[in-house]
This record gives structure tokens, sequence and C-alpha cells, in this order.
């Protein structure tokens, strides 16, 4: 099984915490789904044969700044061109304020079967903060939109750890994920990243950092709200009924093969990872000549190739495999570092099982650092 990641770079305008690629020339966008064609037909043999795909995701940027046109132009070469699984998911991230009846009929029709739905916060004043497109307004009646349009698989993103939302404000989106019954939602930590706006406001004494004491009480809260609705925690920002999974995004924690389509977008096929130019004008030039835009291709090292199955299996609420892990390696995790998993065990942040390694539920607000120290150096 595999899958396909379509990086589709337009926005609206710049959330202060993105440091993701994109761009606001919106002029650009037929040129683009052209090249996006043309790449799809140029890495028609990038899967080994009869590699079937299982999932195929628009991210960005704002996918759902395409027309329905554009859309299917790119699922037509992507149907012509692979083999995809009979109920392949086929996800479109899109924004509130994009969300109309026709959109969203569109999208069903072209046979999008999950939409992932920026929410982010449903808080007046954390939406400006972060410079958002939509208002709260939309954002809360989001759901009843995409579900009156047929839409049954769907998740909601959600930032915690904004300054000034503190406790009460996270529980209202709490709230908000109860009366919606999503059937997966994601919340992320905030990042403050050096490319960003937000990085800039912080370091010109325009706004405030993000408070650490303040984030861990508001994952804690999450941890809470998922165990008691029964979501699965099933990897640290991902929480799903059951049977709800993401089947794209786990495809990357398992190191399944995909590829990337579009400017910045990165591929994996092990022990290949390759990375397409993180600029739209060049990626454009490259495909007019028919040329890939790749900017470079990494040829993981076995060392790097344990590293990568540690930071993402240990994410998971399955843990890190202790037999999958000595396959790969030649050695067993206890014989290079008994004494550091010793320790996280007894600060109870490891737990030790038969087969697995897992994080606890205080050890998953460690979860890098615990994966950094166990690291093949």
């Amino acid at each position: 099984m595999a899958g396909i990641y379509l990086h589709i770079p337009f926005c609206k305008q710049a959330c202060s915490y993105c440091d993701f690629y994109f761009t606001t020339r919106l002029s650009l966008r037929d040129d683009f789904v052209q090249a996006v064609v043309t790449e799809i037909e140029l890495q028609k043999s990038y899967f080994e044969k009869g590699t079937v795909i299982q999932s195929i995701y628009f991210g960005g940027g704002t996918p759902s700044l395409l027309s329905a046109s554009a859309l299917e132009q790119i699922l037509s070469k992507i149907h012509s061109t692979f083999s995809l699984q009979l109920n392949a998911e086929i996800t479109l991230e899109a924004n509130p304020d994009d969300l109309t009846t026709d959109s969203l009929s569109n999208w069903f029709a072209l046979g999008i079967n999950r939409l992932s739905l920026g929410v982010q916060s449903v808080e007046e004043n954390d939406l400006q903060w972060m410079h958002r497109a939509h208002n709260a307004k939309q954002a809360l009646e989001s759901v009843d939109l995409i579900r009156s349009a047929g839409f049954e698989n769907f998740t909601l993103d959600l930032i915690y750890g904004i300054p000034g939302s503190g406790l009460k404000g996270w529980e209202k989106n709490l709230n908000f994920l109860k009366s919606s019954e999503a059937p997966h939602f994601s919340a992320y930590a905030l990042t403050v990243e050096k490319r960003t706006r937000l990085y800039q406001e912080i370091q010109l004494g325009k706004t405030s950092e993000p408070l650490e004491e303040e984030m861990i009480a508001q994952f804690l809260k999450l941890q809470e709200f998922a165990e008691f609705h029964k979501y699965e925690a099933y990897e640290i920002s991902n929480y799903a009924r059951q049977g709800q999974r993401a089947r794209h995004n786990s495809s990357y924690w398992y190191q399944q093969p995909y590829l990337g389509i579009g400017p910045a977008a990165h591929s994996y096929r092990a022990p290949h990872r390759i990375a397409n130019l993180p600029n739209l004008n060049s990626y454009l030039e490259k495909l007019s000549k028919r040329e890939l835009p790749n900017q470079e291709i990494e040829i993981l090292s076995l060392q790097d190739q344990v590293n990568e199955f540690i930071m993402t299996r240990l994410r998971l609420s399955e843990g890190l495999p202790k037999s999958a892990y000595a396959s790969l390696a030649g050695h067993t995790l206890e014989a290079r570092c008994v004494d550091t998993l010793r320790e996280f065990i007894q600060s109870e942040w490891l737990i030790e099982e038969p087969n697995h390694w897992k994080l606890s539920k205080s050890g998953r607000l460690q979860a890098d650092g615990i994966s950094a120290a166990l690291f093949w150096e």
C-alpha cells in the first residue's frame, strides 16, 4: 500500500504561526494545475510495480481554493496513472470560510470522501491573533455544513497553547468537539518557527510567547476529554473513534511509501527521500520543460532509518515494537541504551511491555526528548 500527497500552496493570507511553503499569488492556479498533471505523468514509475494507492491527500496551503474543475483534472490524472484501492481514502484540507453548499457538493461528487477542516479555534480572539481568514461563527457552523453535504468522514484541526487562551478558552474548543461528534480530530501544540510572522512579532515584543505551563495544562485536559469521550489517542496529536484512524497520515508513521506532488512536497520510498523545490516559479519552470522539480534526493543511512523508526513509533499508542526494531537495527534497544531506558521507566515516562516500549501519559509530554535520548548516535 502507498499514498499520494499533493501540496497546494495557495493561501488567501499568511497565518502568523505557519512555516509551510505557501503563496498568495492565486492568479497562478491554472498554471499550477497543469504543472501538477505533468508531474504526475513524469512520476508514473515512481512506485514499484503492483503498488496499490490507499490514500490521496490534498494538503497545503489551502486546497479548498482550487476550483472543482481543477481538482477533477488532478484526480482524473491520478486515476489514469496509478492503481487505486477501491475504497481509497481521498482527503481534502479546507478552511471554514471556503465551505459553501456548492463547493461541498462538488467535492463530494468528485469522490473526495474525507475533509480535514482547519478550524484551529472557535474563539474569535484566537483566530484574530493567528491571522486566520475565517471567524468563529464560520468555524462553529462548519460541521453542520459538511454533514448536510453527505460527509461523515472528516477531521477537525485545533491548536492549543495560544497565549492568553487559558483553560477556559480551551474548554470552549473541547465543547465544540463534543457537540460536533467528529469521528477524528487533531490537536497540535503551537510552535514558534523562525520563518514566521509570529517569531518576528515575539522578537519585536509585539506579542507573547506560548507559556509552557499553560500548554501542558491544556494538553492534559485534552487527554482527559479524549479518554472520557472514547476517542483513541492513537498518535500524540491525533484522536479517532474506533475504526476512524487517518489512513494517509498513518502511512507516514508506519514508513509506508508515498509520492509528494507540488512545490515543497516530499516523497519517501525507503531508503530514499526526495524534496521538491520550495518555490512555485521554479516548480512551474521545471515542469514546463517536463523536468522533475527535485531539489534534493537523500539516501537514508541505516542509522537514519532506525532513528526515524524510534521517533515515529514512539508517537503511536502501540509504541515501539521490540522485535521490529531489532530486525531493522541488527541489535536490541536494551543492548544499546539499557541505562537510559531504566531511567525513563523510573521517571514513569516509559512503559515496558513484553513486545513494546510505550510512552506513558506524562511521557507524551516529553516525546521528542525521549526519542532523541534513544537515537542511535
